[in-house]
Formats: structure tokens, sequence, C-alpha cells
């Protein structure tokens, strides 16, 4: 696309439209949710027409927090390749040994599914994982819920105290995992996980 034909804008009208900090802004500009990412020079830019979808609230509604179902939420932001790895794992009950690889930790729209999945899924330090099966696993952008999955399991990295989630997608007629899909929720401010409603 022609960039002259497009209405482009940064951060600051990111932050004034959605109602979120600047971290927040930038996060999302660069998971690819606001649409393709335009560089100049130092300026990161994406097309205003492409940021108020994001700002409806009739494609994106906003939710309170406390009337969400119970889900382990993690907030991520877009690929890091300091969360690149390649390693053999422990072996499972079935006796398998998995080797984790991935480039990057985080979340890109428009990453290959399976990139996508590894770099939200682990490693996540938590207590007593064996409690979140069968839990949804939410994950979210500066508060736009952009992965919902039913946790099958977790398995530890084997080199700490992380975990990996098994996570499967829940069926159509899951009216909890529906509740979380394509929505914004306000959040607490906080660490990278949210064990909302489950303790």
């Amino acid at each position: 696309m022609d960039v002259n034909t497009v209405e482009l804008v940064g951060p600051p009208q990111v932050t004034e439209l959605l109602d979120i900090g600047t971290k927040a802004a930038i996060r999302l500009i660069r998971t690819g949710l606001v649409g393709p990412l335009y560089r100049f020079v130092q300026y990161e830019m994406v097309e205003r027409r492409r940021l108020e979808v994001l700002a409806d609230p009739e494609t994106w509604p906003v939710r309170n927090l406390d009337d969400m179902p119970p889900a382990f939420v993690v907030r991520i932001g877009p690929p890091d390749e300091s969360g690149a790895e390649d390693f053999p794992g422990p072996p499972g009950a079935d006796g398998n040994r998995p080797h984790w690889k991935r480039s990057w930790k985080g979340w890109h729209k428009d990453a290959p599914r399976d990139e996508q999945l590894a770099g939200i899924t682990r490693w996540w330090e938590i207590r007593e994982p064996e409690q979140l099966t069968g839990l949804l696993f939410v994950a979210t952008v500066s508060g736009f819920t952009v992965e919902v999955g039913r946790i099958k399991g977790a398995r530890p990295s084997g080199r700490d105290t992380t975990w990996a989630f098994d996570v499967t997608e829940p069926p159509e007629e899951d009216a909890e995992a529906s509740a979380w899909r394509n929505v914004r929720t306000k959040q607490p401010p906080g660490g990278p996980r949210l064990r909302h409603g489950i303790d």
C-alpha cells in the first residue's frame, strides 16, 4: 500500500484513542495487533483506520475483569529474541523427552500458529501447576485478548522452576472461553501473569 494514501499515527495517538499508557501502546504496535508497522527513522507508526477498528467497542467490547470467568492470564508483548531457546527437557510421564526450541518469546499477529503458541505458553513461574489443569489459559496484549485455550497440563523446564503449558483449542460451545474471545479487559497493574478468579 502506498503510505501516501493512508493516515499514519504513532504511540501518542494510540495512547489517546485507547486510553492506555505509552508502553502499552508500543506493545500493541509491535505485536501487529494494530496492523502493519511503518518505520520512519526512529518513529513507529500504524494506520489510523486500523487503530479506530481496535478502539471500536462494537469490534473489541470492553469488559470488566470482575465479570470474566476464571483464567490463568498471561500479559505478553511483541517477539523478544532474548527468549529464544534450544535445549532438551526432562522425560515426561510417557517417557518421551521433549526438545524445547523457539526463536523468541512473546506474540505477533502474523507469526505462524506454532510460533505464537511457543512464544506464550512457556516459561511461567507457577505454583501448584496441577491445579490449573482444565482451566482457561488467556493471553492478552495491553488488555486485548489474543489467545484463549484450555490447560491440558503443564511440564517443567527441567532447568529451573518454570513450566510450559499444554493448551487445547476450546470448542465453540465453551461459554467461558467465548466470553474471553475478542474482548478488551481493564487489568490491574502487576507482573506478567494473573491468576484471575483462581485463588
